[in-house]
């Protein structure tokens, strides 16, 4: 789930998305992109499992910016 959302980004960035410039906290964005991409399809007990990951994030990263996370500190939460 986590390594989706993050390939997600990888391309959007290397599409020319700018994520540094959003204002936006890497817990915003994630519900946003679950939401939107993954939410609609999901079953029951896979959408538990998303939930499962915001918590995480929530936990871990509270509302810290998108621009503040650094390649360091998101492997420190992959590997938490």
């Amino acid at each position: 789930m986590a390594s989706d959302w993050a390939d997600t980004i990888k391309n959007q960035y290397r599409a020319g998305s700018d994520l540094k410039q959003r204002k936006v906290s890497l817990l915003d964005y994630f519900l946003e992109w679950y939401q939107t991409f993954r939410e609609p399809k999901l079953s029951v007990n896979s959408k538990h499992k998303y939930i499962q990951t915001i918590h995480v994030i929530q936990n871990y990263f509270g509302q810290t910016l998108l621009q503040d996370i650094t390649p360091t500190s998101y492997q420190k939460f992959l590997n938490f």
